[in-house]
Order: structure tokens, then C-alpha cells, then sequence
């Protein structure tokens, strides 16, 4: 008993461990669907900026080519101060623009560097998320394995407790019925007991009547009469013998002498026996008890009457082989019997 309950608390603790680990995979499922669709919107941004770059870019080159291409002013006078102004403020806007390509070309190797940098991030994350993920799946394969074996061997320790409880239940059921048996014996002494006791006092009663006629006789019509007391006294002595040389626990009633109501000594009175499953092979085996040899007929249903003492018997099983009733499997439990269903039995020589 102690190792099912071990058994059980192991599965439940198995049960609940499983549940954990079904509950860490689902977060790191979500965890790497989560991860995946970041991933997925840094890499659309990076695309976009960079595709922004890129834009920005060819503005930058097609103003500088038509900025390249403008002519350049004739000079008819000496120059002056207010002439040479777009001269220097065209140069500082050629100026300007090569800071600004300079700086988006160094802002475009900073993006590009950075998107390797970010697959590479990537590649790792993808990695480890797929490491952890096998890891998980090996550890619930495990745990799977270790369930199915301790709930192999929890079904069959049950199996086992099953069986030996019907072997206990058989064994219990077969000391009931011997200790029934052993009190139908007692009984049977105690009455065996009593007839010897009668019996004794019979043979004393006898003898000494016997001597004391011997003693009075004088005369040989003294010693004839004293041997016809002998004689019926002898008579007496046999018949007693004869009466006590068996004593009856199985009867017959309501019939003849070989057919009739079946009934049964137990714990000090008679009873009836139940029809149940009562057949040929039972009927044979109350009628040898009873001294035929030829075998038997049931009758079902109170065929010779009912009974009014007590239903003592119920589900008897015979064999054919038992030379007693009492020696068949019997059901002491007749609560659910009425006198209605006394068997009887009619026997053949």
C-alpha cells in the first residue's frame, strides 16, 4: 500500500513538473515569435532609412552635376568688391555640399555597418533561441518517458493489489465455510456424545438388571426367565446400537421416505435449503448422503411445502464426487431466500 501511494504522489509530482516545462516552452515560443516580429520591423526600418539615404543621396549628386554644369559669368569690368559676391557664395555652397555627401556617406557606412551588426545579433538570437528550444524538447521527451514507465509500473502493482485481494477473498470465504463445517461437527459430537451417554446407561441399566435377576434365580424356570430378560434386553442393546450408528444431519419431509422436502442440521435445528443454482449434480449428492446410490431429482419451488424454520443453506455447489452435502461449496448468506423457494429432492436406489 505504502509503495502506491509513493507511486501515485511520484505521478503527480511528474504531472506538475511536465506542466512547468509545457509552460516554459509556450513562453519561449512566444518569447522567440515576439523576438522574430522585432527583428522583422528593425529590419523593414533599417531598409527604409536606408532607402531614405539612398534617395537623399541622388538629390545630393544631381544638385551637385547641375550646380557642375552652370556657366560661369563674364567679366567686363575690373572687378569689384559686389562682383566677386556670387563667386564666393557659389564656392560655399559647393563647399556645403561636399560636407553634407561626405556626411551622408558616412551616415550610410554607419547603417550599413549597423545592419551587419544586426543580422549577426540576429543570427545569434535565432541560435541560442534554437539551442534552448531543442534543450526544452529533450527535457519533455524525458520527463514523457519517465511518466509512461512509473504509470506502467503503478498499473501493475495495482493489478497485483487486485489479485491479492481476491486471493484474500477466496481464502476468507474458504475459512467461513471450514469454520461452519467445524461447528456442524461439534454438534454432530455433542448429539454423538449424548447417544453414547444414553447408550451406556442402556448397557449399565441392562447388566444389572441381569445380575440381580441371576442373584433371585433359584430354579431352572429362574434361569429361563432371567434369559428371555436377557434376550429382550440384548434386543434392546442392539437396536440402540443400530439407531446410534449414524447420525442424521440431512432429512427428507413432507414426502416419503425417498423423496420430500430437503433439510438441514446446523448450529442445533433444523432448516430448509434455497433452490438456487440447486441442479442434478446436487440433488445426487443429498441423496447419497441420505443413503441412495441411484441419484437424485431436484424440485424447485416448495414443490413438498414450505418450510417454517430457518433457510440455512443458499448456492449450493456440488461436484458429484463429495460424499456429504455438507462437504459442497455452500452460501451461509440466504437473505435473499424465502421459504418459497425450498428445494426438494426426490432420490432413486
Amino acid at each position: 500500500m505504502i509503495v502506491v501511494k509513493a507511486g501515485i504522489l511520484f505521478i503527480c509530482i511528474l504531472f506538475v513538473h511536465c506542466d512547468r516545462l509545457r509552460k516554459l516552452e509556450r513562453k519561449m515560443l512566444s518569447m522567440q515569435t515576439m523576438t522574430y516580429q522585432d527583428i522583422s520591423m528593425l529590419r523593414e526600418s533599417v531598409d527604409r532609412n536606408f532607402e531614405e539615404l539612398e534617395r537623399i543621396s541622388m538629390i545630393i549628386n544631381a544638385s551637385l552635376s547641375q550646380t557642375a554644369h552652370l556657366p560661369t559669368p563674364v567679366q567686363t569690368s575690373a572687378p569689384d568688391s559686389k562682383e566677386e559676391e556670387p563667386e564666393s557664395d557659389g564656392t560655399e555652397l559647393e563647399s556645403e555640399v561636399r560636407r553634407l555627401k561626405r556626411g551622408f556617406k558616412d551616415q550610410k557606412m554607419f547603417f550599413h555597418s549597423w545592419k551587419e551588426d544586426l543580422g549577426n545579433e540576429v543570427k545569434g538570437l535565432h541560435k541560442r533561441i534554437e539551442k534552448h528550444s531543442n534543450e526544452i524538447a529533450d527535457k519533455v521527451n524525458e520527463t514523457s518517458i519517465s511518466v509512461n514507465a512509473v504509470m506502467s509500473f503503478t498499473k501493475d502493482t495495482l493489478e497485483d493489489v487486485i489479485s491479492v485481494k481476491e486471493i484474500l477473498k477466496i481464502i476468507s470465504e474458504n475459512v467461513t465455510a471450514i469454520k461452519d463445517r467445524e461447528l456442524v461437527n461439534t454438534l454432530k459430537l455433542g448429539a454423538l456424545s449424548d447417544v453414547n451417554k444414553n447408550f451406556s446407561e442402556s448397557i449399565i441399566s441392562s447388566l444389572s438388571t441381569i445380575r440381580n435377576e441371576q442373584k433371585k434365580s433359584s430354579s431352572d424356570k429362574d434361569v429361563f426367565k432371567t434369559c428371555s430378560v436377557a434376550v429382550q434386553n440384548s434386543e434392546k442393546i442392539i437396536n440402540l446400537l443400530s439407531s446410534s450408528g449414524e447420525f442424521k444431519d440431512v432429512r427428507l419431509v413432507g414426502g416419503s421416505a425417498s423423496s420430500g422436502r430437503l433439510e438441514v442440521f446446523l448450529h442445533g435445528k433444523w432448516g430448509t435449503v434455497c433452490d438456487d443454482e440447486f441442479g442434478t449434480s446436487e440433488a445426487e449428492v443429498a441423496c447419497r448422503t441420505l443413503g441412495f446410490n441411484g441419484g437424485g431429482v431436484p424440485r424447485q419451488s416448495a414443490y413438498y411445502g414450505e418450510g417454517t424454520g430457518p433457510i440455512l443453506f443458499d448456492n449450493v455447489k456440488c461436484n458429484r464426487k463429495e460424499k456429504n452435502l455438507f462437504n459442497c461449496e455452500i452460501d451461509y448468506d440466504t437473505s435473499d431466500c424465502g421459504h418459497s423457494e425450498d428445494v426438494g429432492v426426490e432420490c432413486r436406489d
